[in-house]
Formats: structure tokens, sequence, C-alpha cells
């Protein structure tokens, strides 16, 4: 079996060799390639794995070892992605679709030096429900993360709706009195305080348009069934590239249902006010933003830096504005 799983990493991510000893992400593994391994495994063994068993150190033989004998690992959402010897240590939070894919090009950005793990949502494992709220989403993601580090090695940054828990983080390790080392908002919307009801497709908009990117008739949709709905959405984000091939039913309402959930904690989020510095990564330039970075340094109480990537949302962490990116992110935390 372990010859089986070394046949698929080799052949996913492309490497000449590989020991059955090394970690995955040690070898060049990202979110996105997990992704096609998990796939292929259970095209090759019928096995569903979760995702979080090609993170935290996860070799050859543990896979192997957890098709054999079943996956028990604890559902968590830190995972580990890419080792570096220079703190502070890099923490992507998802954005609303819960997972980490987004941040594959920042990451490789980023200098090979700076450790970096990112926070997915634990709803997107089966055993586990959505958060339904962010301040309880960001105490559960701070208790994972400073049992393995300390505040002052932690920088944190998250896109778009990431942004709010990252903010909701930083915000709570202050009232702590043990302060982070950074936090950096990655054009995220500061949430408004709707005084009237969102129309029922609210949320399905959003899926559809936002986290998987396709240009469909919600309302059409919003009459399918929902096998139906699913398997729609599936072939068409597979065919845009949005979705990689084999993603799968389950997978995917795993997904809708953490994206819907998300969608209801940003509209009953109400932001509080952060005492430090705060820093803000967004598409300043842009028609209606000039507003949304007013009212993000209304909550930062010691001020806000922004630095404005000439680009339009979905495209701000990727590609060559990735690279952009990652310079603002070593200017201010590592740099020094």
């Amino acid at each position: 079996m372990e010859l089986v799983v070394r046949r698929i990493w080799l052949n996913v991510l492309d490497i000449p060799q590989l020991s059955i000893d090394e970690a995955f992400f040690d070898v060049g593994g990202s979110s996105f390639s997990a992704i096609l391994v998990l796939d292929a495994v259970h095209r090759e063994f019928g096995v569903r794995l979760p995702f979080e068993a090609l993170f935290n150190d996860a070799t050859v033989e543990d896979m192997a070892r957890a098709i054999r004998d079943g996956y028990n690992g604890t559902p968590k959402s830190l995972m580990d992605i890419r080792p570096g010897s220079r703190l502070p240590v890099l923490v992507c939070v998802h954005p609303l679709s819960g997972n980490l894919a987004w941040y594959r090009d920042l990451i490789d950005a980023v200098p090979k030096s700076v450790p970096c793990v990112g926070l997915q949502a634990l709803g997107l494992d089966s055993r586990c429900q959505p958060h339904r709220d962010i301040p309880a989403m960001a105490a559960h993601y701070l208790d994972e993360l400073t049992s393995k580090y300390d505040p002052s090695e932690i920088v944190i940054a998250g896109y778009s709706f990431g942004g709010l828990v990252a903010f909701e983080m930083a915000c709570q390790m202050e009232q702590r009195a043990a302060p982070l080392r950074g936090m950096t908002i990655l054009d995220t919307s500061v949430p408004e305080q709707y005084h009237h009801p969102e129309p029922p497709t609210a949320n399905l908009r959003v899926l559809v348009r936002i986290v998987l990117g396709l240009k469909l008739d919600v309302d059409e949709l919003a009459a399918l069934p929902a096998d139906t709905l699913r398997a729609t959405l599936l072939r068409a984000a597979e065919q845009a590239g949005t979705l990689p091939a084999g993603f799968g039913p389950d997978r995917l309402q795993r997904m809708i249902d953490v994206v819907y959930s998300n969608c209801e904690a940003t509209a009953r989020y109400v932001l509080p006010t952060y005492g430090r510095l705060g820093h803000l990564v967004t598409v300043a330039s842009a028609e209606g933003r000039s507003h949304n970075t007013d009212a993000w340094r209304s909550h930062c109480s010691a001020g806000l830096e922004v630095y404005d990537i000439g680009t339009n949302h979905s495209d701000v962490i990727s590609g060559k504005h990735a690279i952009e990116v990652a310079d603002v992110l070593w200017r201010l935390w590592w740099e020094q």
C-alpha cells in the first residue's frame, strides 16, 4: 500500500523521488495538491480521508496507515502548511469557503524561511458542525494556535471573511493582555448592519458568484432540488477550474454548510475596537472602497496603515498580486 500511496504523491507533486517518511509539505505539497492526492486515494482505494490527513507532517507511511486502519485524528482547524526557521509564524485564516486553497499563491510568494500554518473551518470535517459566530470561532482558533506558539511568535493574515476572524482574534488576545506579534487584514469588507431581511437567495448568490466564481442564474439554481443543485454546481465549477475534478457532492455539501454559516455569522458580527496599529491590504482606489477603509480606520484606535494593491478583490492574493502582498507582509513583520 505504501508503494501505491507513494506513486500517487509522486504523480500529483510531479517530483522525481520520495521517501515514505518525508512529510507532504516538506516535499512541495500545498493545500490544493492535498485535494488532488485525497481524490486519487479515494479513486484507488475507495477510502475518503479528511483534509487534515495530509497536514501536520503527514508522511506516505502515515497515509497508508490511515487507509488501512481508518483515520482517527482529532478534528482540528490548525494545519501545518510549510516549515521554516524564521519566526514569527505566518497564520493564514480561511475565507468564506472554509478551506485554505485561496492562499496557495501567497504562500508560494512568501520567502521559504518563513514558517506557514493555516486555519481551516472545523465544519469541513464531516464529524463537526460549522461555527455559528465569529467570536466563538476566533476563540477556538486561538486555543489551538496558542497551544503551539507563543503570541509573540504569531502573525495572522485573513483574506475576505478571514480578515474579520483575524481581527477578532487580535482583539481577543489584546483583551487577554497577550497581544499577537501582528495582524494584517487582506481586502475584507466591514459588515453592514442591515435593518431588513436578506433575500432568500443571498447566501446562494455568495456561494455561486464569490466562492465558486460562476456566472449562473441564481434564481434558477434556487428552484432546483438539493441533489440537482449540488450536481449542477460541481459540474460547472469543475469545468471552470474553481473546484478540482472529483471534489465530490459530500465535500461540496460541507463547503455549502460552512459558507452559509459564515455568511450568517458575518451578518450578526459587530466589530470591536482594536487598540494597536492596524494594517489593511486592499483595493483602496476602487470605487466604493474609501468608505470601507474609513470604516476599518474607525475600529483601529491607534491608527490604520493601508497598502493599495491595484487589482480586484478576487485577485488580491493571486498571481503577481500575491507577490506584492507577500512583500508587504515581509516588510511589516520579518524584514526588521
